[in-house]
């Protein structure tokens, strides 16, 4: 079961770094938008297609889900605005800064009090992040703020 779970964790990896690439050139022939909303779209009916999802969305939650997928949306519009003047690896290195920001936002926001190892996994995830992504070189690209944004 550990396999399979590791195996899918992986393919999602795969999938959703490689979409940096892809979505880079798609934006230089079609609007944010259309790319947008095609994956959108896609995503929505992949998932009402699955069995266990039917039935988890009702009209007490539907608010929620729309603000989530709204807020989902805008991020994703911002990444790949700001994907047309960055490199790919400025993007991999900004986006990967989330499992920074996350647990700063709980500390901040909801007084979730982080484990004192986070002073040590912080800066080894920005670093780790930063050498994966920039191959140790990183200039500063005027979409950088708009992934940033996102």
């Amino acid at each position: 079961m550990r396999l399979k779970a590791d195996l899918q964790l992986f393919l999602v990896t795969v999938i959703w770094g490689s979409s940096f690439a892809v979505m880079r050139l798609a934006a230089g022939y079609h609007t944010i938008f259309l790319l947008n909303g095609s994956r959108f779209l896609l995503g929505g009916l992949l998932l009402l297609s699955l069995e266990k999802f039917r039935g988890a969305f009702n009209r007490s939650n539907l608010g929620f889900v729309a603000l989530a997928g709204f807020a989902l949306y805008a991020a994703i519009g911002f990444q790949q605005t700001g994907l047309v003047t960055t490199t790919v690896g400025n993007a991999g290195f900004i986006t990967s800064l989330y499992v920074v920001i996350v647990p700063i936002v709980l500390w901040i926001f909801w007084r979730e009090q982080p484990s004192p190892l986070m002073g040590v996994a912080i800066p080894l995830a920005i670093g780790g992040g930063f050498l994966l992504s920039t191959g140790g070189s990183f200039q500063v690209e005027p979409g950088d703020f708009l992934i940033f944004a996102g």
